[in-house]
């Protein structure tokens, strides 16, 4: 393009220049500053590193020969431009004070804040290495914009198009100054005016309108904007509010986005909704103090605000944005703060329901996993749940108090596990089906109502002991053999009434069962079968379960013999123990028992003396079995032919 042509073309801009174009002698000056032929007069928001490209380019020259003659290089930084400030001023053409109010100007260093269209910014925010512009705006005006420079900002708020930092032909990165201007790629030539940028979503651009507004070049526009903001906000410089939006923005992002998210480029989303945060405070916050998790020190969003040092470079800012978590969050962090939270919020910890529910605290987290507590929202992998609802714990523990386990009513009240089964089958305690129960406390788990009603019951069906030739329960069923011990046949005929005699029980004494007196004679009836009624079993209760194998007391009770006797079963192996070496499966005791009669059970059911019994050896060819053991059918084959009542006399 010749002189003419270039001066038709800028005429509505700038200066009129000459047809012809600066001359090295020229450029030089001599003794006086250096100075372009054609100076061009800067637009209002254009940058300085823009008007250097585009004076030179409009002088023919190349970027890099404008910046020999000042004695700078294209590799110049920011410092590097702010001192050599007045030459470059006297090289354009163009007041000082212009130049250097479009020129980030470090004020403390290279890392230090920075002076830009007269306002004080971090010079993180400001890019002056890397050339980002919008196609769209460069068809309107060929110049750079010095907004374009906030690298926090990723949109031009002009023609709402998103910056590109890459020649969209090429994909290299766009270079400030290359020989033929801004708006052409330095390595292939592609003129980025012809480009296309992602435009942004009209939903986003009134808070992105408002956060360029606060970095405009005007001040009456920075003003303006900083009207939108609350009033407590109102005493805040624009970029102190552009730097309050930046730090909402980043401590607002969740997830794994947020460790993937640029350090300093932020997605139009996220500077919009920081944008919005500080709009809409102080609901805003108390949204974000609100959705927090209970067992959380602090709300995220929060945290994130308190240990970010990006406002480290302010100290009164800094204590401005504390003291808006500090209205929100205002209790010291740390357990007196945990607990002053949760108990605001009416819930209890950890360590308080397993106090209350008498548990530890893991049995309180299988208890969670089971869903039998409520809690509040987790936190975390480790500290997944840490408060509970105190009535979900009160209920439970409501719960735990109404059971009374199998064991405990056996060692309490002295009746042997059988019988309790026994009884639970004949309906006359009820069994406590409970998950929560039965993941705490293992085993046959009873009604604590029933149970405690049964007692009172039988205690009331008691006579006093009137009659010396009494038996407790348990001697007495040492003559039944062959079968379980009927407890729950006798114990049910008492409480109708139905026995011939009473049971007696010294009232003084404490309850046991097994040790009720029962009238000798009925004690013999009995076991002889006088009374088929008092020997029947009821039918197991599905709710019982499997059936458990039996301890050596239980054995020795089955088989009415003594220790010494278990103990020759088991050395002879014919008695096997279980895989814990404690316990007998109950098929292979009854086993025994249709089997085997002992001689304590002998002489118990026909009160014969150990000389007659000995004589079914010696006399009738009975022998033993096995050990102290004889053959249960032969012997009461034997004994019934002499005793055809069933029983002495």
């Amino acid at each position: 393009m010749g002189g003419g042509a270039r001066l038709r073309h800028h005429k509505s801009l700038q200066n009129q220049p000459s047809e012809h174009l600066m001359t090295d002698k020229a450029l030089t000056g001599g003794g006086s500053p250096p100075r372009v032929l054609f100076p061009l007069t800067p637009f209002a928001d254009e940058s300085a590193v823009g008007l250097i490209c585009r004076t030179a380019e409009w002088n023919h020259l190349s970027p890099a020969d404008l910046l020999r003659t000042v004695g700078l290089d294209t590799k110049a930084g920011p410092v590097a431009l702010a001192a050599k400030s007045e030459e470059l001023a006297a090289c354009l053409g163009v007041p000082l004070r212009d130049l250097q109010s479009r020129l980030p100007t470090p004020l403390a260093g290279r890392r230090g804040p920075i002076r830009i269209f007269d306002q004080i910014m971090q010079s993180k925010h400001v890019n002056c290495r890397e050339l980002r512009v919008s196609p769209a705006a460069l068809r309107k005006s060929p110049h750079h914009r010095l907004i374009w420079n906030i690298t926090a900002l990723p949109c031009c708020a002009e023609t709402w198009q998103s910056l590109i930092d890459r020649c969209p032909s090429c994909c290299a990165r766009l270079l400030w100054f290359g020989a033929a201007g801004i708006h052409t790629c330095s390595r292939c030539g592609f003129d980025l005016r012809r480009a296309e940028a992602p435009p942004v979503a009209s939903a986003l651009r009134s808070e992105l309108a408002i956060v360029a507004s606060l970095l405009s070049h005007d001040p009456d526009v920075r003003q303006a904007a900083a009207t939108e903001f609350p009033p407590v906000f109102r005493d805040l410089s624009p970029t102190s509010l552009f730097e309050l939006i930046v730090l909402f923005a980043r401590s607002s992002i969740e997830g794994s986005r947020r460790q993937t998210s640029p350090a300093r480029n932020l997605p139009v989303e996220d500077l919009a909704r920081g944008c919005r945060i500080a709009i809409e405070y102080p609901s805003s916050f108390a949204n974000f103090a609100a959705a927090h998790t209970d067992n959380q020190v602090i709300a995220p969003f929060f945290c994130r605000i308190a240990r970010g040092e990006s406002l480290n470079f302010d100290p009164d800012l800094r204590a401005f944005a504390t003291a808006l978590v500090d209205e929100h969050e205002p209790l010291r962090h740390g357990p007196a703060r945990l607990k002053a939270l949760r108990e605001q919020s009416g819930r209890v910890s950890l360590s308080s329901a397993a106090k209350t529910l008498r548990v530890d605290n893991a049995t309180v987290r299988k208890l969670i996993t089971a869903g039998a507590l409520e809690t509040s929202p987790g936190r975390g992998d480790q500290r997944c749940h840490q408060w509970l609802s105190p009535e979900s714990v009160e209920a439970l523990d409501l719960r735990f108090s109404s059971r009374l386990s199998a064991v405990e009513f056996h060692r309490e009240f002295g009746l042997p596990y059988e019988g309790v089964e026994q009884l639970v089958s004949a309906g006359a305690l009820s069994v406590l089906a409970d998950d929560a129960i039965g993941l705490v406390h293992p085993g046959l788990q009873l009604q604590r109502r029933s149970a405690l009603e049964f007692i009172d019951a039988l205690k009331s069906s008691l006579a006093a002991r009137t009659n010396d030739r009494m038996v407790s329960l348990q001697d007495a069923f040492t003559a039944v053999g062959a079968r379980p011990k009927p407890w729950a046949a006798v114990l049910k005929a008492a409480l109708d009434r139905r026995l011939p005699t009473a049971l007696a029980w010294e009232p003084e004494e404490v309850l046991k069962i097994e040790d009720l007196l029962i009238a000798d004679d009925l004690a013999r009836d009995i076991a002889c079968g006088r009374h088929p009624d008092l020997l029947e079993l009821p039918e197991r209760s599905p709710a019982l379960g499997p059936r458990l194998n039996m301890s050596r007391l239980e054995v020795e009770r089955h088989l009415n013999c003594y220790p010494r006797d278990v103990s020759w079963l088991i050395e002879h192996g014919h008695l096997r123990a279980g895989s814990d070496r404690r316990s007998f499966s109950p098929e292979q005791v009854e086993e025994l028992g249709l089997r085997l009669i002992s001689s304590r059970e002998i002489a118990w059911r026909w009160r014969i003396s150990p000389e007659l019994r000995d004589g079914l050896q010696s006399e009738h060819g009975i022998q033993r079995e096995l050990g102290p053991f004889w053959p249960r059918e032969r012997v009461m084959d034997h004994l019934a032919r002499i005793f055809p009542q069933g029983r002495p006399n």
